[in-house]
């Protein structure tokens, strides 16, 4: 008899353990929910969203103060520009009879070849001529010319010049092959059995 109720008694044990445990299970604490409510995300979508007021201008971002005004006046339509003084008038060139500079290189060149055949028709005239600067050593004394050269520059002759006797040579002449302009007065002179022309009274411009 005490075989027979010890198994009972054991099955018995175990069925009330049974039953107890899902009410313990159930009485047990919930972990709590990772995360937030419904409530707390609303509210912090409300904060987020609220309107933040700007911060106030630190000294270094102020704006910029106005530049002073300068005093310089305004140009307006009828103001009129103010221009460098204007110099004083140059001397006038000597005037003269015959001006060469103003022709071109093949009527100079007829020109001058026609004085040195025909001098006569041009003694006493004032002249005017460019050409290149020669000089002429002599024994007494040295000759001066303005060198005219044809159209194919193959060619060149000249008319002598003098300048006063106070003139004196190098210094008081340009350098020699430079361009020059001389006007004298014309006139012819004989030496060594030759004759040859001149321009008298000469003044280089």
């Amino acid at each position: 008899m005490k075989r027979l109720l010890s198994p009972l008694l054991l099955l018995a044990l175990l069925l009330a353990f049974a039953g107890c445990a899902p009410s313990e299970r159930a009485a047990s604490p919930v972990p709590a929910r990772q995360g937030k409510t419904v409530g707390e995300i609303l509210a912090g979508a409300k904060e987020t969203n609220a309107p933040t007021t700007p911060a106030a201008p630190s000294e270094s971002e102020s704006s910029p103060e106005p530049e002073p005004e300068t005093d310089a006046p305004a140009e307006t339509e009828n103001s009129v520009p103010v221009t460098a003084p204007v110099p004083a008038v140059t001397a006038k060139k000597r005037t003269c009879d015959l001006d060469l500079t103003v022709l071109g290189s093949t009527m100079v060149y007829s020109k001058v070849y026609d004085m040195m055949q025909y001098p006569s028709s041009y003694l006493g005239k004032t002249i005017r001529m460019r050409g290149l600067f020669a000089v002429a050593e002599g024994e007494d004394r040295n000759y001066y010319a303005c060198l005219i050269a044809d159209a194919t520059a193959c060619c060149s002759q000249g008319i002598e010049f003098v300048l006063p006797a106070s003139c004196r040579y190098p210094q008081d002449y340009p350098a020699l092959g430079s361009e020059i302009t001389v006007v004298g007065v014309f006139d012819v002179y004989s030496e060594g059995g030759n004759r040859y022309c001149q321009l008298l009274d000469a003044a280089l411009e």
